[in-house]
C-alpha cells in the first residue's frame, strides 16, 4: 500500500541534501587564493621576459630591414639612435625613416660606434648594439662580412 508523504516527486529529504558546506567552500577559496598568489609573480616575470625578447627581435628586424634596403636600392643606409628619442632607431641614406622598436622610456639602447653603415654589397661596419631593460642586457653584434645581426 502507498502512503502519501505530502511532497511532490523528486523532492528530497533535507537530511540527505547534496551540496557543499560553508567550511568546504571557504577551504577551496583559500586554496585557490594561495595558488593565485604563487602563480602571479611567475606570470609577471614570464610576460616581462616575453616583452624583452619581442623588443630584441624588433631591433634585429630593423637592422635586417636596413641591410635589405641598402642592397635593393644600391645605396648606403646609415642607422643610429635618434637623438630626440633614444628609444627609436633612425635610418638615413637610401631611406629616411624612424623605426619604433617597442622600447619604453626606461629602456636603453646604445650603438658602438654611434652609427652603423650598411653597404649595397650586403656588408656593414662592425658594430655592437647594447639593449638594456631594467637589470637585463642583450648585445646584438653585426657580422662584418654578412652585415647580419646576431645575439651574443
Amino acid at each position: 500500500m502507498r502512503t502519501y508523504s505530502g511532497r511532490g516527486p523528486g523532492v528530497r529529504d533535507r537530511g540527505n541534501a547534496d551540496g557543499f558546506t560553508l567550511i568546504e567552500l571557504l577551504t577551496v577559496l583559500v586554496i585557490v587564493g594561495v595558488l593565485v598568489s604563487v602563480a602571479a609573480p611567475a606570470t609577471g616575470h614570464f610576460l616581462d621576459n616575453l616583452n624583452f625578447r619581442r623588443q630584441t627581435h624588433k631591433i634585429m628586424a630593423t637592422l635586417r630591414y636596413a641591410r635589405l634596403v641598402s642592397v635593393s636600392k644600391g645605396q648606403e643606409v646609415h642607422v643610429k639612435v635618434d637623438p630626440d628619442n633614444e628609444t627609436i632607431l633612425q635610418l638615413s641614406g637610401a631611406v629616411e625613416e624612424k623605426k619604433e622598436c617597442g622600447l619604453t622610456e626606461n629602456d636603453y639602447l646604445k650603438i658602438e660606434p654611434e652609427e652603423i653603415i650598411f653597404f649595397p654589397e650586403g656588408v656593414a661596419t662592425p658594430a655592437t648594439l647594447t639593449f638594456t631593460k631594467g637589470d637585463r642586457t642583450r648585445e646584438i653584434r653585426l657580422e662584418l662580412l654578412t652585415g647580419l645581426p646576431s645575439i651574443s
